[in-house]
């Protein structure tokens, strides 16, 4: 019999065939588990000693203090044009997961009313992590002490009612009281909308007496509930807040199911591979998850509405929908 020669070219094609395809599970897996190469930037847009700069910071802190991620994290303050120049940081560095910035309903009204030109084609949403709620608020000394009052009160147009904004027209306040207004069967467009350029600064203006009413978040008016400086009467939240604000009825409880939040969430530069995505959802995860993220919730009266990066994108094409409907119902559009 004739003994044929080995091929040791085939064998060693088979060999690294095979080599290949054990190696294969092993990179997909090394593909997926990306992370940050370098000092990582959260980018706000509004001073140092905001409320939602002291979200960022609390998120920092919590990296830092857990070791949660392998480099270094600063907060950036980029305050002006209502959020628009920190996000249109983003829009340089497409692609580049080490920049993030927190976001509120803002980005979609500046884009929807023309402020700017950042829409959710121009960022990846991360992360939704907190609601805060609109609290509807009037002196101690007002007659009006229920929503029932607030509504009765607001369709006498017999005698001016001065109602508080910050910070600035068609912003969470706003759409808070005419989702209220229209519950009732009053015209939005008719409220009569003070627009002060801080929360505080409208609060100042209630206690001296210049305004009738105030809606802001719940944080900020809840000082002056419990000193008895103010009557909270209504809250756009789904269900009572515990402790000594259990005493504020929500606006569900009063006839209107109105549902609204000043929500807080986390967007990075567009063009983000899911490598990225995959490790900012498993981060955000477990931050929200430390007993130090559920002080700084129950400290600042938030809702604790985690939701991942794919939920927060489909979050934000339905706000922006229902946003843009009630801005247009309020004529600010042009």
């Amino acid at each position: 019999m004739k003994i044929q020669p080995l091929d040791f070219r085939a064998y060693f094609r088979v060999g690294v065939q095979a080599a290949l395809l054990l190696l294969l599970p092993l990179a997909q897996a090394h593909a997926a588990e990306w992370k940050p190469q370098r000092n990582t930037a959260i980018v706000v847009g509004v001073a140092a000693g905001s409320a939602l700069d002291v979200t960022a910071r609390v998120v920092q802190k919590i990296w830092q203090d857990r070791n949660m991620l392998p480099v270094p994290t600063v907060v950036i303050n980029k305050p002006g044009a209502a959020g628009a120049i920190a996000w249109s940081m983003l829009a340089s560095r497409e692609g580049d997961s080490h920049l993030l910035s927190f976001a509120t309903p803002t980005i979609l009204s500046n884009h929807i009313l023309k402020q700017s030109d950042v829409g959710l084609g121009d960022i990846t949403p991360i992360a939704l992590l907190a609601n805060d709620y609109i609290a509807f608020v009037v002196p101690a000394s007002s007659p009006i002490k229920t929503g029932r009052d607030l509504i009765a009160r607001l369709k006498d147009t017999s005698k001016p009612f001065n109602i508080g904004n910050a910070a600035g027209a068609g912003n969470a306040n706003h759409i808070a009281i005419a989702k209220v207004a229209k519950a009732f069967g009053i015209d939005p467009k008719t409220l009569p909308m003070v627009i002060y350029s801080s929360g505080s600064i409208s609060m100042t203006n209630l206690l001296g007496g210049h305004i009738d009413m105030v809606v802001t978040a719940l944080y900020n008016a809840a000082p002056h509930h419990a000193a008895g400086r103010v009557r909270i009467i209504g809250l756009s939240a789904p269900k009572r807040f515990p402790g000594p604000l259990a005493n504020i009825p929500t606006w569900k409880e009063q006839g209107a199911d109105v549902i609204h939040a000043f929500w807080r969430g986390v967007i990075g530069p567009k063009s983000l591979g899911a490598d990225k995505i995959a490790y900012w959802d498993q981060v955000f995860a477990k931050t929200v998850a430390t007993p130090e993220w559920k002080d700084a919730v129950s400290k600042n009266l938030w809702d604790d509405t985690y939701k991942p990066s794919k939920e927060f994108g489909v979050f934000l094409n339905q706000d922006y929908r229902e946003l843009q409907g009630l801005l247009n119902e309020l004529e600010l559009i042009k």
